[in-house]
């Protein structure tokens, strides 16, 4: 943990100012005055910056710029920034970070930096003019700190200039030098092993509506999965932005003003908060730091409202803050930052459903438009999972019918779509489970290497649940041969020819109902001559919506609209690595568990 304490004062600040404009008046001059203008800044090299920390640790005195973050509404107020050094090839050779200690009554308040600042232009006064240094992007990763790792303003610009067709940025930890270390340490008045060692992009604030704390735990472990630098906070849903048809222009986004990029809009709204740092000719550049990291994107750009600040000394502070107006499409997420293009128009993906709770007679109409084709999966799921959760109006244990489609386009632009039905049941989440199998083939479609494909929409046609679970699980197979008596075995001896009739038992997780007996029969070739196993199993036999081995796009297409149900039993006599015989019925409700005999065939 780094705190600022009492000893280091404003008026020490203020001197140390005042001695550097009466010593370097040419070369270093008091932090910037005034909110910074919409016109494009004039950058500082990383070079001037060192040239200018030398000329002030010279003299004895520090180097100190004005910063421009939004705490509350929408108008940006000024930090101060006392720069501390540069640690050169982070976080990769040919990059810099500058590291600085920030500070305001707001930052002070909440014990150092937030979440949410991700892109606060940093100024200093040189030459006569405001200059832009950088944009906050890194800090320790956790606990409270008022120090924070700058990305240079020059990289940013970098970004703004790429074309359509530029190559992908990358960003990694930022590693803190031992020279660095005692520098932080001096400046906060703490020890050098107070001080991390390394430093990471800020998390990037994002406000979705979510049914409590678990539903948004179950979403944030998928996102972390993927490596996201993102952190889920509880919000609204909302017509923001496309939606609403109301629109924003270059001019609400000034440097320093909140700043979202969205991935969705509607009854999942979903988008990060950070700041803006510039706009110049169209483009603005915000957050400082890759939001997902995709390089060439499409997400919406829009204003925001911050409400308030939240303080938090274990995991840090964070912004909260609501979507406001859209204003074209953010285009690139690089390693220096994100690109918004205003004059970029927007292609919503729509994700549509109807969901009926049995439990509480509530059936609703839900639509989500996704911005990007990448992550209509994670959008679609989130979007139909809580719509479960708002129907049923709890948290529990159920079963579902779910039937769903999903739709895009391949690599020559023709049309694609798949839909399935299925049934689901869990003695713990049905919100979750009934999701499963449409998660898994989903992302198994994404994932596939056959083609690039692009997603078009998602439709949930339609969604039962009920906070009954209905579902049978297998506890016992009997088998005879021929004519012969049912015996429960493990291992059963027959010649070629034999028929075994099998018994299984599925006993019912609702108590008030009995089991039952389910009757049919199995032959062995008559010129089988190998030995295997007969497997009697409930559902599909593997992991739901984790289908076989494909060859080719159209394949695994079939073999996922084919695919078993969850609400049918079977049995497949393998022979020889080969398998002859499968038999599967339809039950009225999902089956789970399975039982294995072997089989020996005798000559």
């Amino acid at each position: 943990m780094l705190h600022r304490t009492a000893a280091r004062s404003s008026s020490r600040r203020l001197w140390s100012s005042l001695t550097v404009m009466s010593l370097f008046a040419a070369l270093l001059a008091a932090p910037a005055a005034g909110a910074p203008s919409n016109d494009c800044p004039t950058i500082m090299s990383v070079d001037r910056v060192s040239d200018l920390l030398a000329a002030a640790d010279e003299s004895g005195v520090t180097l100190t710029g004005t910063g421009y973050t939004v705490s509350r509404g929408t108008q940006p107020d000024s930090f101060e920034a006392e720069i501390l050094g540069v640690l050169p090839g982070e976080p990769l050779p040919g990059r810099d970070i500058i590291v600085a200690e920030l500070h305001s009554p707001a930052i002070d308040e909440v014990g150092g930096v937030w979440a949410g600042m991700s892109g606060s232009p940093v100024y200093i006064d040189a030459d006569g003019q405001d200059q832009l240094l950088g944009a906050v992007a890194y800090s320790f990763s956790w606990g409270a700190s008022f120090i924070a790792g700058l990305t240079p303003a020059a990289e940013m610009e970098r970004v703004r200039s790429y074309g359509n067709s530029a190559g992908t940025d990358t960003t990694a930890a930022v590693q803190v030098d031992a020279a660095m270390r005692r520098t932080i340490a001096a400046a906060t008045e703490s020890s050098v092993a107070d001080v991390g060692s390394t430093m990471g992009a800020m998390r990037v604030p994002v406000r979705v509506p979510g049914a409590g704390p678990r539903a948004l735990e179950r979403a944030q472990r998928k996102l972390d999965r993927r490596g996201n630098n993102i952190r889920l906070l509880p919000g609204s849903s909302g017509s923001s932005g496309t939606d609403s048809g109301v629109t924003a222009s270059p001019s609400d986004f000034p440097p320093g003003s909140n700043f979202a990029a969205a991935l969705s809009y509607g009854d999942l709204t979903f988008a990060g908060v950070g700041t803006t740092t510039y706009t110049c000719d169209g483009k603005a550049m915000a957050f400082g730091h890759p939001f997902f990291f995709d390089g060439e994107t499409r997400m919406g750009a829009n204003t925001a409202r911050a409400i308030t600040v939240i303080p938090d000394a274990v995991f840090g502070s964070y912004k909260l803050a609501t979507v406001g107006a859209s204003a074209g499409a953010v285009d690139q997420d690089r390693g220096a930052g994100i690109r918004a293009d205003f004059d970029q128009p927007l292609n919503p993906i729509p994700i549509t459903s109807t969901t009926a709770a049995r439990n509480t007679g509530v059936v609703q109409q839900g639509r989500t438009n996704a911005t990007v084709s990448e992550y209509l999966p994670f959008i679609a799921w989130y979007h139909q999972y809580l719509q479960i959760i708002d129907t049923m109006d709890q948290f529990s244990e159920g079963s579902a019918e779910i039937d769903f489609t999903i739709t895009g386009t391949r690599q020559d632009g023709t049309p694609w779509r798949l839909r399935r039905s299925n049934v689901a049941a869990s003695r713990w989440e049905i919100a979750y489970e009934a999701l499963h199998e449409f998660d898994h083939m989903i992302y198994r479609l994404q994932s596939q290497p056959y083609e690039d494909i692009t997603f078009t929409g998602a439709r949930f046609n339609q969604v039962n649940v009920r906070e009954r679970v209905r579902q049978y699980r297998l506890t016992k197979v009997r088998v005879a041969k021929d004519d012969g008596p049912y015996r429960k075995v493990r291992w059963v001896r027959a010649r070629p020819g034999t028929q075994l009739r099998l018994k299984a038992t599925l006993d019912p997780y609702e108590e008030n109902r009995a089991n039952t007996v389910v009757d049919w029969t199995v032959r062995i070739p008559p010129k089988a001559r190998r030995d295997g196993t007969l497997r009697v199993f409930g559902g599909p036999g593997h992991h739901i919506g984790l289908v076989g081995a494909a060859t080719s796009f159209d394949e695994l297409l079939g073999l996922m609209r084919n695919d078993l149900r969850n609400d049918t039993l079977s049995s497949r006599l393998v022979l020889g690595g080969r398998i002859r015989d499968h038999i599967t019925q339809r039950m009225d409700q999902a089956v789970t568990n399975s039982k294995r005999i072997r089989v020996d065939v005798i000559d």
